[in-house]
Protein backbone atom coordinates (compact mmCIF):
# COMPACT_ATOMS: atom_id res chain seq x y z
CA UNK A 1 0.00 0.00 0.00
CA UNK A 2 1.12 3.23 -1.12
CA UNK A 3 1.38 5.88 2.11
CA UNK A 4 -0.14 9.17 2.11
CA UNK A 5 3.17 11.01 2.72
CA UNK A 6 5.99 8.30 2.53
CA UNK A 7 6.70 4.93 2.79
CA UNK A 8 7.80 3.84 6.23
CA UNK A 9 9.77 0.71 7.38
CA UNK A 10 8.10 -1.41 9.59
CA UNK A 11 7.92 -0.42 13.28
CA UNK A 12 6.93 -1.99 16.95
CA UNK A 13 3.17 -0.96 18.01
CA UNK A 14 3.49 2.40 19.21
CA UNK A 15 1.01 4.64 21.30
CA UNK A 16 -0.33 6.64 18.38
CA UNK A 17 -1.04 3.22 16.01
CA UNK A 18 -4.57 2.20 15.23
CA UNK A 19 -5.72 -0.54 18.08
CA UNK A 20 -8.23 -2.03 15.60
CA UNK A 21 -5.65 -2.80 13.21
CA UNK A 22 -3.48 -4.58 16.14
CA UNK A 23 -3.87 -7.98 18.08
CA UNK A 24 -1.88 -6.29 21.30
CA UNK A 25 -3.72 -4.00 22.97
CA UNK A 26 -1.66 -0.89 24.38
CA UNK A 27 -1.85 0.46 27.57
CA UNK A 28 -6.10 0.88 27.41
CA UNK A 29 -6.94 2.51 30.94
CA UNK A 30 -9.80 1.18 33.48
CA UNK A 31 -11.00 1.91 36.65
CA UNK A 32 -11.57 -0.85 39.10
CA UNK A 33 -14.91 -0.56 41.20
CA UNK A 34 -15.41 -2.99 44.39
CA UNK A 35 -18.83 -4.46 43.95
CA UNK A 36 -21.51 -5.56 46.73
CA UNK A 37 -19.24 -8.55 47.32
CA UNK A 38 -16.20 -7.04 47.19
CA UNK A 39 -14.80 -7.41 44.05
CA UNK A 40 -12.70 -5.14 42.86
CA UNK A 41 -12.88 -5.37 38.69
CA UNK A 42 -12.86 -3.13 35.29
CA UNK A 43 -14.05 -3.65 32.11
CA UNK A 44 -11.43 -3.99 29.11
CA UNK A 45 -12.40 -3.48 25.69
CA UNK A 46 -11.69 -7.21 24.20
CA UNK A 47 -11.44 -10.32 26.38
CA UNK A 48 -7.53 -10.54 26.88
CA UNK A 49 -5.48 -14.11 25.86
CA UNK A 50 -2.68 -12.63 27.76
CA UNK A 51 -1.79 -9.85 29.85
CA UNK A 52 1.39 -8.30 29.86
CA UNK A 53 1.40 -5.57 32.25
CA UNK A 54 -0.54 -3.49 34.62
CA UNK A 55 0.66 -0.58 35.37
CA UNK A 56 -0.45 3.13 37.08
CA UNK A 57 -1.69 5.75 35.16
CA UNK A 58 1.85 7.68 35.54
CA UNK A 59 3.22 3.85 33.83
CA UNK A 60 5.73 4.41 36.54
CA UNK A 61 4.86 1.60 38.34
CA UNK A 62 3.95 -1.61 37.25
CA UNK A 63 1.48 -4.52 39.17
CA UNK A 64 2.81 -8.08 40.13
CA UNK A 65 1.02 -10.09 38.15
CA UNK A 66 0.28 -11.75 41.37
CA UNK A 67 -2.36 -9.04 42.00
CA UNK A 68 -4.82 -9.58 39.41
CA UNK A 69 -6.36 -12.10 37.50
CA UNK A 70 -8.97 -11.58 34.64
CA UNK A 71 -12.24 -13.44 33.32
CA UNK A 72 -13.15 -12.45 29.94
CA UNK A 73 -13.31 -9.02 29.68
CA UNK A 74 -13.14 -8.45 33.53
CA UNK A 75 -9.62 -7.66 34.91
CA UNK A 76 -10.21 -8.61 38.47
CA UNK A 77 -7.68 -7.15 41.51
CA UNK A 78 -6.51 -9.95 44.09
CA UNK A 79 -7.05 -9.55 47.46
CA UNK A 80 -3.84 -8.43 48.20
CA UNK A 81 -3.50 -5.83 45.61
CA UNK A 82 -2.03 -2.58 45.62
CA UNK A 83 -4.08 -1.17 42.63
CA UNK A 84 -6.11 1.81 43.13
CA UNK A 85 -10.07 1.06 43.03
CA UNK A 86 -13.02 3.14 44.22
CA UNK A 87 -15.91 1.66 46.47
CA UNK A 88 -19.08 1.37 45.00
CA UNK A 89 -20.10 4.26 47.06
CA UNK A 90 -16.85 6.43 45.74
CA UNK A 91 -18.25 5.47 42.29
CA UNK A 92 -21.64 7.25 42.88
CA UNK A 93 -19.93 10.16 44.57
CA UNK A 94 -19.35 9.21 48.17
CA UNK A 95 -16.18 9.66 50.30
CA UNK A 96 -13.82 11.01 47.96
CA UNK A 97 -12.40 13.75 49.51
CA UNK A 98 -9.45 11.39 50.37
CA UNK A 99 -8.56 11.32 46.93
CA UNK A 100 -8.65 14.69 46.21
CA UNK A 101 -12.04 13.96 44.04
CA UNK A 102 -15.22 16.35 44.07
CA UNK A 103 -18.72 15.64 42.56
CA UNK A 104 -21.13 16.71 39.96
CA UNK A 105 -24.81 16.07 39.42
CA UNK A 106 -25.75 13.34 37.58
CA UNK A 107 -27.85 13.09 34.73
CA UNK A 108 -30.42 11.51 36.56
CA UNK A 109 -31.97 13.80 38.88
CA UNK A 110 -30.75 13.48 42.76
CA UNK A 111 -27.62 11.65 41.98
CA UNK A 112 -24.13 12.86 41.78
CA UNK A 113 -20.93 11.55 40.10
CA UNK A 114 -17.30 12.18 40.57
CA UNK A 115 -15.78 14.77 38.98
CA UNK A 116 -12.57 16.45 39.10
CA UNK A 117 -10.72 18.40 36.79
CA UNK A 118 -7.13 17.89 38.20
CA UNK A 119 -5.13 14.47 38.46
CA UNK A 120 -7.62 12.51 40.79
CA UNK A 121 -9.51 10.93 38.96
CA UNK A 122 -7.07 10.14 36.39
CA UNK A 123 -4.88 8.29 39.40
CA UNK A 124 -7.68 5.87 39.92
CA UNK A 125 -7.22 4.61 36.39
CA UNK A 126 -4.52 1.73 35.52
CA UNK A 127 -3.31 1.27 32.19
CA UNK A 128 -3.73 -2.64 31.05
CA UNK A 129 -1.43 -3.93 28.01
CA UNK A 130 -2.46 -7.11 26.84
CA UNK A 131 -3.37 -9.99 23.38
CA UNK A 132 -6.07 -10.65 22.33
CA UNK A 133 -8.29 -12.12 19.08
CA UNK A 134 -10.80 -9.56 19.17
CA UNK A 135 -12.16 -7.48 16.36
CA UNK A 136 -12.97 -4.01 16.86
CA UNK A 137 -16.53 -3.54 15.79
CA UNK A 138 -16.89 0.37 15.84
CA UNK A 139 -16.35 2.82 12.92
CA UNK A 140 -12.24 3.31 11.79
CA UNK A 141 -11.27 6.45 9.84
CA UNK A 142 -11.23 6.65 6.45
CA UNK A 143 -8.17 7.79 4.51
CA UNK A 144 -9.34 11.44 2.86
CA UNK A 145 -6.85 11.89 0.15
CA UNK A 146 -9.06 11.86 -2.34
CA UNK A 147 -10.54 15.50 -0.21
CA UNK A 148 -7.41 16.47 0.92
CA UNK A 149 -5.48 16.65 -1.58
CA UNK A 150 -3.76 19.92 -1.37
CA UNK A 151 -2.87 18.75 2.36
CA UNK A 152 -1.56 15.22 0.89
CA UNK A 153 0.68 17.40 -1.63
CA UNK A 154 2.02 19.71 0.78
CA UNK A 155 3.19 16.61 2.69
CA UNK A 156 4.20 14.76 0.38
CA UNK A 157 6.04 17.03 -2.56
CA UNK A 158 6.75 20.05 -0.12
CA UNK A 159 7.07 18.61 2.72
CA UNK A 160 5.40 21.60 5.14
CA UNK A 161 2.07 22.23 6.55
CA UNK A 162 0.57 24.74 8.27
CA UNK A 163 -2.19 23.16 10.56
CA UNK A 164 -4.56 25.40 12.70
CA UNK A 165 -6.86 23.52 15.15
CA UNK A 166 -10.06 25.89 16.78
CA UNK A 167 -12.29 24.67 18.78
CA UNK A 168 -13.69 23.65 22.88
CA UNK A 169 -11.45 22.53 25.59
CA UNK A 170 -11.15 19.02 24.83
CA UNK A 171 -9.39 20.57 21.28
CA UNK A 172 -7.26 22.72 23.80
CA UNK A 173 -6.01 19.14 24.84
CA UNK A 174 -7.81 18.96 28.62
CA UNK A 175 -7.04 16.70 30.23
CA UNK A 176 -3.97 14.98 28.75
CA UNK A 177 -1.49 14.12 30.93
CA UNK A 178 0.92 16.43 30.15
CA UNK A 179 -1.54 19.21 30.34
CA UNK A 180 -2.07 17.88 33.72
CA UNK A 181 1.58 17.81 34.03
CA UNK A 182 2.26 14.73 35.53
CA UNK A 183 3.73 11.22 34.52
CA UNK A 184 3.95 10.35 31.47
CA UNK A 185 2.74 13.40 30.35
CA UNK A 186 1.82 12.44 26.93
CA UNK A 187 0.66 15.74 24.55
CA UNK A 188 -2.26 16.98 23.94
CA UNK A 189 -4.09 15.29 21.00
CA UNK A 190 -3.41 18.27 18.57
CA UNK A 191 0.34 18.54 19.23
CA UNK A 192 -0.03 14.79 18.98
CA UNK A 193 -0.63 14.91 15.26
CA UNK A 194 1.50 17.88 14.47
CA UNK A 195 4.41 15.31 15.78
CA UNK A 196 3.13 12.28 13.76
CA UNK A 197 2.85 14.04 10.88
CA UNK A 198 6.38 15.41 10.97
CA UNK A 199 7.95 12.38 11.98
CA UNK A 200 5.74 10.02 9.45
CA UNK A 201 5.93 12.67 6.78
CA UNK A 202 9.19 13.93 7.25
CA UNK A 203 7.54 17.44 7.12
CA UNK A 204 7.65 20.95 8.75
CA UNK A 205 4.24 20.89 10.45
CA UNK A 206 3.61 24.37 11.90
CA UNK A 207 1.16 24.03 14.65
CA UNK A 208 -0.94 26.63 16.06
CA UNK A 209 -4.02 26.16 18.58
CA UNK A 210 -6.41 28.67 18.67
CA UNK A 211 -8.91 26.50 21.00
CA UNK A 212 -10.42 27.67 23.84
CA UNK A 213 -11.95 26.22 27.02
CA UNK A 214 -15.98 26.61 27.60
CA UNK A 215 -16.84 27.34 23.74
CA UNK A 216 -19.71 26.53 21.24
CA UNK A 217 -19.35 27.04 17.88
CA UNK A 218 -21.53 30.17 18.15
CA UNK A 219 -18.15 31.05 20.35
CA UNK A 220 -16.24 29.82 17.48
CA UNK A 221 -18.26 32.10 14.89
CA UNK A 222 -17.87 35.18 17.20
CA UNK A 223 -13.96 34.52 17.73
CA UNK A 224 -12.72 32.76 15.12
CA UNK A 225 -11.27 35.91 13.05
CA UNK A 226 -9.29 36.94 16.16
CA UNK A 227 -8.14 33.57 17.32
CA UNK A 228 -7.04 33.32 13.80
CA UNK A 229 -4.78 36.39 13.61
CA UNK A 230 -2.47 36.42 10.36
CA UNK A 231 -2.50 32.53 10.49
CA UNK A 232 -2.95 31.63 7.02
CA UNK A 233 -3.19 27.19 6.92
CA UNK A 234 -3.21 24.89 4.87
CA UNK A 235 -5.18 22.59 6.57
CA UNK A 236 -7.53 23.81 9.65
CA UNK A 237 -9.42 21.10 12.54
CA UNK A 238 -12.93 22.56 13.66
CA UNK A 239 -14.11 20.44 16.94
CA UNK A 240 -16.55 21.84 18.60
CA UNK A 241 -19.78 19.87 19.35
CA UNK A 242 -19.81 18.84 23.18
CA UNK A 243 -20.31 22.77 24.56
CA UNK A 244 -23.25 22.77 21.79
CA UNK A 245 -24.88 20.11 23.05
CA UNK A 246 -24.77 20.71 26.87
CA UNK A 247 -26.33 24.45 25.86
CA UNK A 248 -28.73 23.11 23.81
CA UNK A 249 -27.77 24.44 20.16
CA UNK A 250 -29.91 23.21 17.75
CA UNK A 251 -28.09 21.28 14.59
CA UNK A 252 -29.23 23.08 12.26
CA UNK A 253 -27.41 26.25 13.73
CA UNK A 254 -24.02 24.50 14.70
CA UNK A 255 -24.21 23.39 11.33
CA UNK A 256 -24.34 26.80 10.58
CA UNK A 257 -21.65 28.38 12.93
CA UNK A 258 -19.48 25.80 11.79
CA UNK A 259 -19.77 26.75 7.66
CA UNK A 260 -19.21 30.16 8.81
CA UNK A 261 -16.09 29.65 10.81
CA UNK A 262 -14.94 27.74 8.16
CA UNK A 263 -15.82 31.30 5.36
CA UNK A 264 -13.83 33.44 7.68
CA UNK A 265 -10.52 30.87 7.85
CA UNK A 266 -11.02 31.16 3.80
CA UNK A 267 -11.50 34.31 3.49
CA UNK A 268 -7.85 34.26 4.74
CA UNK A 269 -6.74 31.16 3.01
CA UNK A 270 -8.60 30.57 0.59
CA UNK A 271 -7.01 27.15 -0.60
CA UNK A 272 -7.48 25.72 2.99
CA UNK A 273 -8.77 22.82 3.76
CA UNK A 274 -10.88 20.98 6.85
CA UNK A 275 -11.21 18.49 9.16
CA UNK A 276 -14.00 18.66 10.71
CA UNK A 277 -14.25 16.69 14.31
CA UNK A 278 -17.77 15.39 15.15
CA UNK A 279 -17.26 15.36 19.30
CA UNK A 280 -16.63 12.60 21.68
CA UNK A 281 -19.84 12.14 23.63
CA UNK A 282 -19.96 12.87 27.19
CA UNK A 283 -20.33 10.18 29.84
CA UNK A 284 -24.04 8.70 29.65
CA UNK A 285 -24.09 9.19 33.53
CA UNK A 286 -23.15 13.09 32.53
CA UNK A 287 -25.50 15.93 32.27
CA UNK A 288 -23.41 16.97 29.33
CA UNK A 289 -24.61 14.23 27.15
CA UNK A 290 -27.52 15.18 25.33
CA UNK A 291 -27.70 16.20 21.63
CA UNK A 292 -24.27 15.66 20.55
CA UNK A 293 -25.15 12.74 18.06
CA UNK A 294 -27.17 15.04 16.09
CA UNK A 295 -24.40 17.09 14.89
CA UNK A 296 -22.40 14.34 12.92
CA UNK A 297 -25.11 14.24 10.03
CA UNK A 298 -24.59 17.52 9.81
CA UNK A 299 -20.85 17.49 9.46
CA UNK A 300 -20.82 14.80 6.56
CA UNK A 301 -23.36 17.14 4.82
CA UNK A 302 -20.87 20.22 5.00
CA UNK A 303 -18.10 17.39 3.77
CA UNK A 304 -20.69 16.05 0.78
CA UNK A 305 -21.12 19.40 -0.60
CA UNK A 306 -17.93 21.23 -0.24
CA UNK A 307 -14.47 20.29 -1.89
CA UNK A 308 -11.53 20.02 0.23
CA UNK A 309 -13.12 18.88 3.80
CA UNK A 310 -13.18 15.39 5.56
CA UNK A 311 -15.05 14.24 8.97
CA UNK A 312 -13.38 12.73 11.62
CA UNK A 313 -16.11 10.38 13.45
CA UNK A 314 -15.24 10.24 17.51
CA UNK A 315 -18.73 10.29 18.31
CA UNK A 316 -19.88 6.91 17.11
CA UNK A 317 -16.49 5.82 17.76
CA UNK A 318 -16.84 6.91 21.58
CA UNK A 319 -20.48 5.11 21.30
CA UNK A 320 -19.17 2.04 20.65
CA UNK A 321 -16.26 2.38 23.74
CA UNK A 322 -19.46 3.42 25.89
CA UNK A 323 -20.44 -0.08 24.90
CA UNK A 324 -17.52 -1.58 27.55
CA UNK A 325 -16.26 1.33 28.97
CA UNK A 326 -17.50 3.13 31.84
CA UNK A 327 -17.06 6.98 31.20
CA UNK A 328 -14.57 6.94 34.15
CA UNK A 329 -12.54 4.41 32.16
CA UNK A 330 -11.79 7.15 29.39
CA UNK A 331 -12.21 10.29 30.79
CA UNK A 332 -10.29 12.66 33.00
CA UNK A 333 -12.71 14.85 34.91
CA UNK A 334 -15.61 11.93 34.45
CA UNK A 335 -17.60 13.83 32.39
CA UNK A 336 -16.11 15.42 28.76
CA UNK A 337 -12.32 15.34 28.86
CA UNK A 338 -10.58 12.61 27.66
CA UNK A 339 -7.57 10.83 29.81
CA UNK A 340 -4.55 9.54 27.95
CA UNK A 341 -6.17 6.78 26.25
CA UNK A 342 -8.97 8.77 24.89
CA UNK A 343 -6.21 11.40 24.01
CA UNK A 344 -4.42 8.82 21.47
CA UNK A 345 -7.58 7.52 20.13
CA UNK A 346 -7.96 11.17 18.97
CA UNK A 347 -4.18 10.96 17.37
CA UNK A 348 -5.36 7.43 15.92
CA UNK A 349 -8.53 8.75 13.72
CA UNK A 350 -6.80 12.30 12.59
CA UNK A 351 -3.78 10.32 11.49
CA UNK A 352 -6.16 7.48 9.39
CA UNK A 353 -7.54 10.14 7.82
CA UNK A 354 -4.68 11.98 6.78
CA UNK A 355 -2.05 9.02 6.52
CA UNK A 356 -2.22 6.10 4.40
CA UNK A 357 0.37 4.04 5.67
CA UNK A 358 0.92 2.19 8.46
Amino acid sequence: MMSGCGETDKKEIGIYDPFWENTTMLEETVVLVEDEQGVKKGTLLFEPTKILSVKDYSLETEYDPSEYTFEGRQLIASDSSTMPYLTSAQYEGSGLDALGIGTHPGKISGTQIPFTEGAGLVMQQVSVTYEHNGTWGGNKPEYAGDALTGTIAKLKEEKSLSLFLFGDSISTGANSSGKLGIAPYLDDWGTGVQKQLAERCGAEVRFVNGSYGGWNSADGKREIETALGTEQPDLAIIGFGMNDGAHGISADAYQANVRDIMASVRAKSPDCEFVLIATILANPLAPQDTIQKQYLPKLQEIAASEEGVAVVDMTTFTEELYRYKKGMDLLANNINHPSDFLVRCYVMNIMGTLYEGK
